[in-house]
């Protein structure tokens, strides 16, 4: 996000300050997540990063940088779109199974991406229709990688009780 804030010019500060202020709401996501894994037992090292991961962040800094930096609205809008619309409904249901302190990085998400799809959506009313179309093929791409990715986890992972500290 801060990148993308960075690639505004003078006639899209309006952009550039929104994206600053969302910059904030994101700072320390990470330790969330780490915390999160942790709990479960384990560590990022843990982890073999999959190629849909890269390929995910690769594009969205390429559009960002070589295309037009309203484009990282379109991975906003799935993948925080997709935490506060369905994951939001499932967190007791992920509670449950894996710890309320193994769930924390899901649930700030579930409550800030709410907001944040509002601020979103504010901003789209701002676009003019050459950026619309960057956003909205952002948004395929980005939807197409992360359905990709999910479904790999899921498949490499069917039948396998991989969190270790909990059950």
């Amino acid at each position: 996000m801060s990148y993308a804030a960075s690639q505004f010019d003078a006639n899209n500060s309006h952009f550039h300050k929104s994206f600053v202020e969302h910059c904030a709401d994101e700072m320390f996501h990470e330790k969330l997540a780490e915390s999160d894994l942790n709990g479960l037992g384990f560590k990022p090292s843990d982890f073999t990063e999959y190629s849909y991961t890269s390929a995910l962040y690769r594009s969205m800094y390429y559009m960002i940088g070589h295309q037009n930096p309203i484009s990282i609205l379109g991975y906003a809008l799935v993948l925080e779109g997709l935490c506060a619309t369905r994951v939001a409904d499932s967190m007791p249901e992920f509670q449950k199974k894996y710890s309320k302190k193994s769930t924390n990085f899901l649930r700030v998400h579930c409550e800030v991406d709410v907001g944040h799809q509002k601020e979103v959506k504010k901003t789209l009313e701002r676009c003019n229709t050459v950026q619309l179309e960057y956003i909205e093929k952002a948004a395929l791409f980005c939807g197409d990688i992360y359905t990709s990715m999910l479904q790999k986890i899921l498949q490499e992972n069917k039948g396998k009780n991989r969190h270790k500290n909990v059950g």
